[in-house]
């Protein structure tokens, strides 16, 4: 007798309301399963993502209320006799409830899922049911699987540049993202998939002092940037997705942390926007799940007219160190983020 493969996520988490799937959007998937035999085989999500937990109950179709958060499943598959991975399903999720794909026995399978913290409120959509992944792919909200190929741009788990709200487009946007990856399955009855998602982020935050006129521009080499105002209270503090995020699961598995050379321009630009001053070009080093401290201190008069003075500190930087530096900018202290805040 054929049976369908469930793949169950529930879960927990800072949930907001928004829309009901459509009657359509909660089949379990468009094109017929080839004929075979399937089994129930439940993922158990767990590692960095708290208050996961995982029913055995055969669901029929995606059931919860949704939430704010996006998640994006790539699946593969390949003969268990050999050959190369090949797509398989993909599937779009605003829920946690019942997932719903077929595997087909005879075949081993391979998993990426990347959850994507607020993607309401930090991506572009178009409509309730439509968003923007890379900047101009329109992208539905399925809410269920489909059978067949996809293009990684549009439906890809791994897709580095994603399009946020405010315009950006680079490869460590600020962004709170989770990746996972499960390779090799062999779906048996009874079956059950234990998936760590890790969170795949840095932190970075900017300490300005003597900014009296005009503006702080800080741009990541990826197409992050920020602007600090001289009349302005805001600290920028941030949580950044690394550009290569799918790598956790290899660095974990290494027991190594995960780090990542970012580039680094700094400048001053006077209130007429008429002068600027190159204040620190280089790299910093980002490490995951820890953030980042840059002091940046500007001499008082230093940006008046006359001669201006920017001196460049340099030296080893060691664990819960600072390097205040005046007139510069340089990497500081690294100061871990809890995983799941």
């Amino acid at each position: 007798m054929k049976q369908l493969f469930y793949l169950l996520l529930a879960a927990t988490l800072f949930a907001c309301s928004s829309q009901d799937g459509t009657l359509e959007n909660n089949q379990p998937q468009d094109n017929p399963a080839p004929a075979g035999k399937y089994y129930a085989v439940a993922l158990d999500l767990q590692g960095e993502v708290a208050d996961f937990t995982v029913t055995q109950e055969p669901l029929t179709k995606v059931e919860g209320e949704p939430t704010n958060d996006l998640y994006v499943i790539n699946v593969y598959s390949k003969p268990a006799a050999g050959g190369s991975y090949t797509q398989y399903a993909y599937g779009t999720f605003d829920r946690t409830g019942g997932m719903v794909v077929n595997l087909l026995e005879g075949n081993l399978y391979q998993f990426k899922v990347t959850l994507v913290k607020d993607a309401k409120d930090k991506l572009v959509w178009r409509n309730d049911s439509t968003y923007d992944w890379s900047g101009g792919s329109n992208v539905s909200l399925l809410n269920r699987f489909v059978l067949k190929t996809w293009i990684e741009s549009s439906y890809g788990a791994t897709l580095r540049s994603i399009f946020l709200k405010d315009g950006s487009l680079g490869g460590n946007p600020i962004l709170d993202r989770y990746y996972g990856e499960v390779t090799d399955y062999e779906p048996v009855e009874n079956g059950k998939i234990a998936m760590d998602l890790y969170r795949t982020v840095f932190g970075a935050r900017v300490n300005v002092t003597g900014l009296e006129e005009g503006q702080l521009h800080f741009q990541m080499s990826s197409g992050t940037g920020i602007v600090i105002s001289a009349d302005s209270v805001y600290t920028p503090d941030n949580i950044h997705q690394l550009y290569y995020f799918d790598d956790v699961v290899n660095f974990v598995e290494r027991g190594e942390e995960q780090t990542e050379s970012i580039g680094l321009a700094v400048t001053w630009t006077n209130a007429a926007g008429d002068r600027t001053v190159n204040i620190y070009s280089g790299n910093f080093t980002a490490t995951r799940l820890k953030r980042t401290i840059f002091n940046v201190t500007l001499r008082q008069g230093a940006m008046n007219p006359g001669d201006m003075e920017f001196n460049i500190m340099q030296e080893d930087i060691t664990d819960g160190e600072t390097i205040d530096l005046e007139g510069t900018i340089n990497g500081g202290e690294d100061v871990e983020i809890t995983p799941g805040a």
